[in-house]
């Protein structure tokens, strides 16, 4: 099935995360390897680089969560009943991680980015990533991914839908790319 045949929800998806790539080409374009490792705040806060690399980590933790859950999905069992709306605490969860940032949250200690990366494997690992929610989507257009759950990765306790491990990841994308935007406009402010 190809992209633009997908269900709306699914096409909005890859979609953002199309935009993001752009997004991210903008963030960086002309940067130095040194630019994008630099760390604002005194090195307190992630530099570009690093806003990548937890991206990495996040889908790729995600997507080890999201994949086989898919995968043993019988459609004709769970055949898709519509596009996903979110319910009322996953929109509340959603729109805490939306850019602008309202609240911080400390990030697991399981997707804390080192320093000093390389830019070239952080970003081809990064459109990888891509790739794989690209393949995830296409996988799930017959599947009714609200009624799949899988364990959040990082909160045990805590399951969600496939519907809404797809919207974090969007989501949660869109607010450290605003965050790597806030770091070039302080680069440039420092004049680094």
């Amino acid at each position: 099935m190809s992209i633009k045949t997908l269900p709306s929800d699914l096409r909005e998806a890859v979609a953002t995360i199309t935009v993001n790539e752009q997004t991210a080409e903008t963030v960086m374009a002309g940067l130095s390897s040194f630019q994008l490792n630099w760390q604002p705040n005194g090195g307190k806060a992630w530099s570009i680089l690093q806003c990548l690399e937890h991206l990495n980590k996040a889908h790729n933790a995600y997507l080890k969560s999201m994949l086989p859950v898919l995968r043993a999905a019988d459609p004709a069992k769970i055949p898709r009943r519509g596009d996903y709306v979110p319910g009322f605490c996953a929109g509340v969860f959603l729109s805490m991680l939306a850019p602008p940032v309202q609240v911080k949250v400390p990030a697991p200690s399981q997707i804390i980015p080192s320093s000093n990366l390389d830019s070239d494997k952080v970003l081809a690992a990064w459109l990888q990533t891509h790739n794989e929610i690209r393949q995830f989507a296409t996988e799930a257009a017959s599947v009714d991914l609200a009624s799949l759950s899988m364990q959040n990765p990082f909160v045990k306790v805590l399951n969600v839908s496939l519907a809404t491990a797809l919207q974090i990841l969007v989501t949660h994308e869109h607010r450290h790319l605003w965050q790597a935007g806030q770091v070039r406009r302080a680069l440039e402010a420092a004049g680094a």
